[in-house]
């Protein structure tokens, strides 16, 4: 009689294994699903903001650009000569690269920062509570 209950009771353990088995694999193969969606979406903002970026930097050379040659040849009608006009405007780019080589970590730390924020941004729903 022992062989008897014995059987009928291993069944349902046996099928509540089985189930449960099942069901961690379908939830661990959504977490990984949801997790390559996460970070695809990731990637796709921050590919996004660096093309962005990378078009708005060949605008803002090719401005910059235009108005060194008017600022140059401006600086040179003033100066009476050519050389001595773009030096001038040469002597201003020097001035302004100390500057911003004097402020890298601040710049180098807010595009650090904001590489993590779009990393780790935990966006809230509609319906979810913050």
């Amino acid at each position: 009689m022992d062989e008897a209950q014995n059987a009928t009771t291993a069944e349902p353990e046996q099928s509540y294994f089985y189930t449960l088995r099942i069901a961690i694999e379908a939830f661990l193969a959504n977490q990984w699903k949801l997790i390559k969606m996460e970070a695809t979406e990731k990637s796709a903002r921050f590919f996004t903001l660096l093309m962005i970026g990378v078009g708005g930097i060949c605008f803002l050379f090719f401005v910059i650009f235009a108005l060194s040659m008017l600022i140059g040849y401006a600086f040179a009608s003033w100066a009476g000569s050519t050389a001595i006009g773009f030096a001038a405007l040469s002597g201003l780019y020097l001035a302004l690269l100390l500057l911003i080589w004097g402020g890298r970590k601040l710049w180098t730390k807010k595009l650090a920062n904001m590489v993590v924020k779009i990393f780790f941004n935990k966006q809230v729903k509609d319906g979810d509570a913050k």
